[in-house]
């Protein structure tokens, strides 16, 4: 008997289906965030600075909440 992390107790082809299920939600999830880092980081390149340091400080939060996305 095998238990994934949730201690669920999985056999045989169910166990693949919910495994296949739980890797394609993840990538899809990388493949979110890094796409979010892109635009961020390509809005980061092509925002003019302020002499105020507003931008720098939305820069910095935008790179915090990236971060801190579960």
């Amino acid at each position: 008997m095998r238990t994934d992390t949730t201690g669920l107790v999985l056999t045989g082809v169910y166990r693949q289906l919910v495994l296949t299920e739980l890797k394609k939600n993840s990538e899809a999830k990388l493949m979110d965030r890094a796409k979010t880092f892109e635009l961020a980081k390509n809005t980061k390149k092509t925002k003019p600075s302020s002499s105020n340091g507003s931008d720098s400080n939305s820069n910095t939060w935008k790179e915090y909440k990236i971060s801190q996305r579960p």
